[in-house]
């Protein structure tokens, strides 16, 4: 880390016509701390008292009934034409399931892996082939459950997909990927080297113009990481701010003046969560295969809200906006000033260690690794439903990279083990086959349809096309550019997978159990 810092600082000395004048910092901004705690205790499900954070609550409420009662309709109104080109019909019981009250209609939410870019393009077409807006997605009877979905959640190169579509006011996917002609975005820019550029001396501007903005946070008196670096050339790509034309100025945005409070708040899209899990001091040993962590240490949650753990050891969040305060047992620590407007996770950390002071010092059960711990080091998480959050169905891709760039259940199985390890009243998942032999990874599944208690998992795997497509979606996870042409079949394969077989007549009971589920 001493190194890291002197690395900083001395790209810092060289950069200082880059950090004088400019309007946009990467450093947390400092507000007076608030004299109360800022942490709310979400309870448990075996206290009877686990509860959703207000402003969630409040958007979900507002959400479902000013917008997802009509996407119901719309959704149904696709299914049914689908269906009936197809000379089948849908059972009058789902139709009255879908079209009844807001209140009563199941709630949905998308879980998206990670992966890298792989994840990332892929897990776009999938959502593609669910968005209503897409007129082929909607023909086929697939578009419009984007629209009905009360959450979206990600984690790494999924991560990456949820925030940059929640942070672009919900576009349509190619508009978000590839640019639109009537926007000013330009897309993911991922023909662009993640890492070098071209000609050199652009290369080493750029990487100069990386130094001084995370030395911004580093001579504010924070930590940094390589994950702080990581982050900005993230946000270079999938945040709004960069251009092909202005991408090697320092002096332009590049995604600095988005936060996750400044998400939409019309309600007009799913609400997204971005999870991690936190490497921690003196944890168990690593039980299962590919695991950066023990499934036993804490999985955190971010969103534009609130931040925290809903493990029954700690049950503790914070205000997203106050990540990075000094606090002690849910208090500020003595200082005057708090950080706010923290950004490290608008653009969410790959593979690599993000460092931030841990709100929840001190605080936690005596099970909570982290309580003694003053930095919380996150890495990559893994999604489990919550109770508070009543979903009915998660349609869950899995962009894992087990078997040469394909998944092969490990990370399902993974999951399930953890949900088992917490008991499933903590975060409630269907029963997966012991054997990964027994789950299939060359087609959607469905888990949990005879288990009411535990919500219905719609299994979508990336897996080899069946139609004859020469080009995989089986992406290496270390890529670190991809041409436009890649990005586009990236994208089709996705939308391939989401919607395989349902226009041949052995395979319309998937898009039955997908209306029904």
């Amino acid at each position: 880390m001493a190194f890291l810092l002197a690395l900083l600082y001395f790209l810092s000395i060289f950069s200082s016509t880059y950090i004088l004048g400019q309007d946009h910092s990467y450093a947390p901004q400092n507000a007076e701390c608030p004299s109360t705690s800022l942490i709310r205790a979400a309870g448990t499900v075996t206290s009877r008292n686990q509860a959703l954070g207000t402003k969630e609550s409040l958007y979900i409420r507002e959400r479902r009934k000013t917008v997802v009662a009509d996407a119901y309709e719309d959704y149904m109104k696709n299914v049914e034409s689908s269906m009936r080109r197809n000379r089948a019909r849908l059972p009058e019981y789902v139709k009255r399931i879908l079209l009844g009250p807001s209140d009563h209609l199941p709630r949905v939410s998308g879980a998206m892996s990670g992966g890298g870019l792989r994840a990332s393009f892929v897990g776009a077409g999938i959502l593609n082939a669910l968005d209503g807006r897409n007129q082929t997605s909607a023909s086929k009877g697939t578009g419009g459950l984007l629209q009905v979905m009360d959450y979206i959640t990600g984690l790494s190169g999924g991560a990456c997909l949820v925030m940059s579509l929640s942070q672009a006011n919900f576009p349509s996917i190619y508009e978000l990927t590839m640019g639109s002609d009537t926007d000013a975005t330009e897309g993911w820019l991922a023909e662009m080297n993640f890492v070098a550029k071209t000609p050199l001396f652009l290369d080493t501007k750029w990487w100069v113009a990386l130094g001084a903005q995370v030395s911004q946070k580093a001579l504010a008196g924070f930590e940094v990481s390589l994950g702080d670096v990581y982050s900005r050339i993230l946000a270079y790509h999938f945040v709004n701010g960069t251009t092909r034309e202005n991408f090697f100025d320092p002096q332009a945005e590049h995604g600095l003046e988005e936060r996750l409070s400044d998400l939409s708040s019309r309600y007009s899209q799913p609400f997204p969560i971005i999870t991690s899990v936190a490497e921690s001091p003196g944890q168990g040993p690593i039980i299962q295969r590919g695991d950066a962590v023990p499934l036993s240490n804490n999985q955190y949650e971010f969103n534009m809200y609130e931040s925290g753990s809903w493990d029954p050891n700690l049950a503790s969040f914070i205000e997203t906006s106050y990540l990075g305060s000094p606090l002690e047992n849910g208090r500020p620590s003595g200082a005057k000033a708090c950080p706010k407007a923290y950004r490290s996770f608008l653009p969410a950390l790959k593979g690599v260690l993000s460092l931030i002071p841990n709100p929840f010092y001190g605080l936690g059960t005596s099970e909570y690794l982290d309580r003694n711990s003053k930095t919380l080091q996150l890495m990559d998480g893994s999604f489990g439903g919550v109770p508070a959050r009543e979903v009915d169905a998660i349609v869950a891709f899995d962009a894992s990279d087990d078997v040469n760039g394909w998944p092969d259940g490990t990370s399902l199985k993974a999951t399930s083990r953890r949900s088992k390890l917490l008991s499933n009243d903590v975060y409630p998942f269907p029963r997966i086959p012991e054997s990964l032999s027994q789950i299939k990874i060359t087609r959607p599944t469905f888990f949990g349809c005879d288990e009411p208690e535990v919500p219905l998992v719609i299994y979508i795997p990336n897996s080899p096309s069946t139609d004859g497509s020469t080009e995989a979606t089986n992406l290496p996870t270390a890529s670190l550019e991809v041409s436009q042409s890649r990005a586009f079949s990236l994208i089709e394969g996705g939308t391939k997978l989401a919607s395989r077989g349902i226009s041949n007549d052995p395979l319309l009971a998937w898009l039955f159990g997908l209306c029904s589920g």
